[in-house]
């Protein structure tokens, strides 16, 4: 099942490993991703595969229709993380977090909602509503309830164990 479904991002594609049967699938620029420089990979509520290349293409692998579709919304940023969070995807990219949701207005049907231009982001949680971005030297969190994360305010820092005021 779906459970047994290893997604592996690399610098030669994407694997799928299948723990059940102990076979790997292999997704190259010649299967339809972007390109073969894969920097982070994720499985949505729906069962759909992103993986970001180098370059800041999302390529987005519908299970169910078994085709890649690449979304170009981060062209030029770097992405270290994507964090799917119900039907939208939390992307952690060089210059902070954005929240990238559904819009079948969009001829690519998705829309980047909202940033928050918080620094270089390379790692993202949410536990309890709660949302944790690791950076460089730092982490920050939010509550997602919060009605403006792009206000400073919404944030507070952590270094070293020590929580500094915004």
């Amino acid at each position: 099942g779906k459970d047994s479904l290893i997604w592996c991002a690399t610098n030669g594609g994407i694997l799928k490993l299948n723990t059940e049967t102990i076979t790997f699938q292999k997704y190259t620029n010649t299967e339809g991703i972007s390109t073969n420089d894969i920097l982070a990979i994720a499985v949505d509520s729906k069962d759909n595969v992103w993986a970001a290349d180098r370059d800041g293409l999302l390529n987005q692998y519908n299970t169910q229709e078994k085709n890649w579709e690449i979304k170009s919304h981060y062209r030029n940023q770097i992405i270290n993380s994507i964090y799917p969070y119900g039907d939208s995807l939390f992307i952690a990219f060089d210059e902070g977090v954005s929240l990238f949701v559904p819009n079948h207005k969009d001829p690519q049907g998705w829309e980047v909602k909202e940033t928050y231009y918080i620094g270089a982001s390379n790692q993202i949680f949410i536990d309890n509503n709660i949302i944790w971005v690791i950076l460089e030297d730092t982490i920050l969190k939010a509550d997602l309830s919060f009605p403006n994360l792009q206000a400073p305010s919404a944030w507070t820092e952590f270094r070293s164990g020590v929580e500094i005021p915004a």
